[in-house]
């Protein structure tokens, strides 16, 4: 993934399956720093990168950090407000 972040810098992708990776590697944490980075990086490569919002909602939620979760969702589904799984993030906005 640095190979493919490094020839396309500006994509969003490269950074969201780097913050993928350590997400996979440990679902639930405990360090949220690596992931929560690499996704903070796709977003900021490319605003408009909706999963990365989704995913930094999630790690955020999982941190018990109702604030960010709330503020990744949102941006989430301002983005995508017809994805698939819309509801369930709308049913963990009214959660938080």
């Amino acid at each position: 993934f640095a190979k493919y972040v490094a020839a396309r810098p500006a994509s969003g992708q490269g950074h969201y399956l780097i913050g993928e990776a350590y997400r996979r590697e440990a679902p639930d944490g405990p360090d949220f720093g690596p992931r929560l980075d690499a996704y903070t990086r796709a977003v900021e490569a490319d605003p408009g990168y909706a999963q990365a919002y989704k995913e930094i909602g999630m790690a955020h939620r999982q941190q018990d950090d109702a604030v960010a979760a709330r503020a990744a969702f949102e941006k989430y589904l301002m983005l995508q407000p017809d994805a698939l799984d819309a509801g369930i993030i709308r049913w963990y906005l009214k959660a938080l």
